[in-house]
């Protein structure tokens, strides 16, 4: 079965909730560089502008200097030299400070007087008002009206006298157009989150730090190598890995850089497949930091300049990214962002799929730490799966009095007499016919590290289940079941003709009632007993800007054609969907029989 991203939608529902899943400003033409930062054929001289950019950021210390921590936890497990460059304790608790303040430093007297503008609620924003702070810059902030309090307040407490949020639009692209409008009409510079030359550089320094971090680890016998063999970093709008390969590739230094984008985030990785800057018609919100339609033209030409799409990890997926978050928490006992992980991420693919020597060093870029708490229970839940320490199946049986003891049994011990520990076991049987249970069991460990041993533990207690004429499925990779039925015992209804769908909400005040409100929009024309009503509703918050429900529909045979137009309709107004009443799980637990 292949993997769903359970967070990605179209980029049009996106718009409205994450700032760089929409359309970006249009790029301000950048003033010239000077002379002495461009190449003789008139390019940026990167490599001078990350090194000027570097002795910029000292003035700043002990931020942005992060440190790089060795991971003895992951070292062990890949049998190399593993390392966290942690950007995540930045005191805007994100690399985007580099950027931003270097960007600012190096503004014309003439801009500076003026003051700057951005649009953002993120981590971006929390950079432009540290900096605006610092060097004394007014800064004009666009926010959406639904901002919350706790990222206003923030802006607020970094920027102190020097920064005036404005709350302006329903959404991002409102925000946006009214920062774009504020800066062309009141000659006022747009600090961007990733295309400008000096936001590369600024962004770049991480790559220089990393560099005279490793030797420095080197030279305390940690390593016996001066150099690090990869550095593995998050790719949105590309401004972090264009700075990190752009001072990589101009050194021609032995360090490789790769990016890592996930599933769902695949901006620049579909534009280098093109060969040309495009656009994405989906994001993926839970690494909402690399939720980008569209990467930097300067960044943008840096990547197809040094990298290739071999360099570039896009398939994270969810569960990936939430082990990673565990690996952190457990190497540094914080946690980091879902976008911050993606680098750590990429590594361990990496490391799975070519096994290192002892004596090779390795480098995740750790981007950032800004996670909503209550997402913290999404990624718990998932961190175990995501990490294939955890396996999830459902066993079909009959007469649960005389049988349920005996998959107990076969579920708890593999056949070299070894325990399974069972994690998760939910089962009701109230209707004729055959009962089902989900399981869920830890992975036994391999003395390597295996991307195969879940699946083939599944495949294992499923074929010891059908040799005492159970069925048992594998749903490690079934979003339904992960996300809804497990936690759905009521069983199955008497429910005739009933659709079941899956939709994307955005997570705002009124979302549900609005929904409800357009299904009786579609209703009131309808004659009686042709309505559509609905049969199923489970939500479950796990922070962000979206969330899954699951809806059951009674739809009558006369109305099938009303209810596509429904949810087309509902497309239209932010509700993405997926129908999923033929999904295998839906059979075994929630349909009439």
């Amino acid at each position: 079965m292949l993997y769903q991203v359970p967070f990605a939608i179209p980029v049009a529902s996106a718009a409205g909730l994450v700032e760089y899943a929409s359309s970006a400003p249009r790029r301000f033409q950048n003033y010239p560089l000077p002379p002495e930062a461009l190449l003789a054929n008139g390019e940026p001289d990167y490599l001078k502008l990350i090194q000027e950019a570097a002795k910029v950021l000292e003035q700043i210390r002990p931020l942005p200097l992060t440190p790089l921590f060795y991971a003895p936890v992951l070292s062990e497990a890949f049998k190399c030299k593993i390392f966290l460059k942690r950007e995540d304790l930045q005191q805007v608790f994100s690399f985007k400070i580099r950027g931003a303040y270097n960007c600012m430093y190096n503004l014309t007297e003439e801009q500076r007087k003026n003051g700057v503008v951005t649009a953002s609620a993120g981590n971006h924003a929390q950079g432009v008002a540290y900096s605006s702070n610092h060097l004394k810059i007014y800064a004009k902030i666009y926010m959406p009206v639904n901002t919350p309090e706790i990222k206003i307040s923030s802006v607020k407490r970094l920027g102190g006298a020097y920064v005036e949020i404005v709350l302006v639009g329903n959404d991002f692209d409102e925000a946006k157009k009214a920062a774009e409008e504020d800066a062309q009409q009141n000659n006022k510079k747009f600090v961007p989150p990733f295309d400008d030359d000096y936001v590369i550089a600024g962004q770049g320094t991480v790559a220089l730090e990393i560099t005279d971090q490793v030797k420095k680890a080197k030279e305390d016998g940690i390593i016996t190598q001066d150099y690090a063999n990869a550095i593995f970093a998050p790719v949105g709008g590309g401004g972090l890995i264009s700075g990190i390969t752009a001072y990589s590739k101009l050194t021609q230094s032995p360090t490789k850089p790769y990016a890592s984008g996930g599933l769902g985030s695949r901006s620049m990785y579909e534009s280098l497949k093109a060969g040309e800057v495009i656009e994405v018609p989906t994001v993926d919100l839970f690494p909402d930091g690399t939720a980008v339609r569209r990467v930097g033209d300067l960044t943008f030409a840096i990547c197809k300049k040094y990298l290739t799409l071999a360099d570039i990890y896009n398939d994270i997926t969810t569960d990936n990214i939430c082990a990673a978050i565990q690996d952190i928490f457990d190497e540094t006992r914080s946690i980091a962002e879902p976008s911050g992980t993606l680098g750590l991420a990429a590594l361990k693919q990496h490391l799975a799929k070519n096994p290192p020597s002892p004596e090779q060093v390795f480098v995740a870029v750790i981007s950032g730490a800004n996670m909503d708490f209550e997402m913290l229970r999404f990624v718990s839940e998932r961190a175990a799966l995501g990490a294939q320490r955890e396996a999830f199946l459902s066993v079909q049986f009959s007469n649960p009095l005389t049988t349920f003891p005996e998959i107990i049994k076969l579920v708890q011990t593999r056949p070299n007499g070894n325990v399974r520990n069972i994690t998760e076991l939910v089962f009701r049987h109230n209707s004729p016919g055959d009962g089902h249970a989900i399981f869920s069991f830890i992975v036994d460990p391999t003395p390597e590290v295996s991307q195969s041993a879940q699946e083939d533990q599944t495949q294992e207690v499923i074929k010891q289940l059908q040799a005492s004429n159970f069925v048992g499925r594998g749903l490690n990779t079934s979003l339904l079941a992960l996300d809804h039925v497990r936690y759905m015992i009521g069983g199955r209804a008497a429910v005739n003709r009933e659709r079941l769908v899956s939709f994307t909400f955005p997570e705002r005040p009124g979302s549900l009632q609005k929904f409800l409100k357009l299904l009786n929009d579609v209703n009131a024309p309808l004659e009686s007993g042709s309505e559509l009503s609905l049969s199923l509703f489970h939500y479950r918050f796990h922070g962000g800007d979206l969330v899954h429900v699951l809806v059951g529909v009674q739809v009558p045979e006369e109305s099938d054609p009303v209810f596509d137009e429904f949810l087309v309709y509902l497309a239209e107004n932010g509700y993405a969907s997926v129908k999923v009443t033929y999904d295998q799980v839906y059979k075994d637990f929630l349909e009439k029989q």
